[in-house]
């Protein structure tokens, strides 16, 4: 399993190859179905704009989006483009998020406008002044603020034709842990520790080849392996929904025939 894979190759291979499987995002404001097919045309389309706008590979990339279509489109595109992403958990406030956009020096952001009662571009405002290393800043949602771009823009551009060449052993993800005690702490995954993470984890679940409900964020770890990594790896359904409101969860499991899923014990609990 230690290979010298990179994660844009994984994932290109996977979502190619399972181009016809489920990709469904249940939410109440941003519903979106279709297949894998889909969401990697969109990622090359996101990973073009990136590219565009000065990505290349080993840059840093940072999104903070809840579990939506575009946070899994941009989390692709920037693993194919040999960059770095930056995952943040949706609900991290402006301390945070200011932290970790400061010290991974990321230098392109993907919002959203807001979620909930939380108002992104009104935290951004408060702390961009200081993080001198953000150049470019894509919004998803129907606000667009002084500085930033409509995400819209982002994936109109002319669409890469696969995955950049980079090197196997180079940083390929920042995943942030929670911040519940300290400072957020920044794992750095190489395309090895990574692909290596996902085959481990991908081999040994029991669950291949049933459909499973993820509502953890994509952008913590758990989220992001259950639901962006192994699927496509496993050639498995993708079935996310944004909101953990148990009577709902429940519903589109009955209505999707989805059988399991994966989580913290919260989610089991509630």
């Amino acid at each position: 399993s230690w290979t010298d894979e990179t994660l844009g190759t994984i994932l290109a291979a996977g979502l190619v190859e399972g181009r016809d499987h489920t990709l469904a995002i249940h939410s109440a404001i941003r519903p979106w179905r279709g297949t894998f097919g889909d969401g990697y045309d969109l990622a090359c389309r996101v990973a073009g704009g990136l590219q565009a706008h000065g990505v290349r590979p080993g840059d840093p990339v940072a999104f903070q989006l809840p579990n939506w279509v575009e946070a899994a489109a941009t989390f692709w595109a920037i693993a194919l483009l040999g960059a770095v992403p930056v995952p943040i958990v949706h609900f991290y406030g402006a301390k945070e998020v200011a932290f970790i956009l400061e010290q991974s020096r990321a230098e392109v952001l993907i919002t959203a406008d807001q979620f909930g009662h939380l108002d992104f571009l009104a935290n951004l405002e408060g702390f961009r002044p200081r993080l001198d290393a953000l150049r470019e800043v894509f919004v998803v949602g129907d606000r667009v603020s002084a500085g930033t771009r409509p995400f819209a823009a982002l994936a109109a551009g002319d669409p890469i034709d696969g995955p950049v060449a980079t090197d196997p052993s180079a940083p390929a993800l920042i995943a942030y842990t929670s911040g519940t005690t300290a400072d957020p702490k920044g794992v750095v995954h190489s395309h090895r520790t990574i692909g290596f993470e996902i085959k481990q984890l991908g081999q040994i679940q029991s669950m291949r080849g049933l459909p499973a409900l993820v509502g953890a964020p994509v952008g913590h770890g758990i989220g992001m392996l259950a639901a962006l990594l192994i699927p496509v790896w496993r050639r498995d359904q993708i079935q996310l929904i944004d909101v953990w409101d148990p009577a709902r969860v429940l519903a589109t499991m009955l209505e999707e025939g989805i059988t399991s899923g994966n989580g913290a014990t919260y989610f089991l609990i509630s």
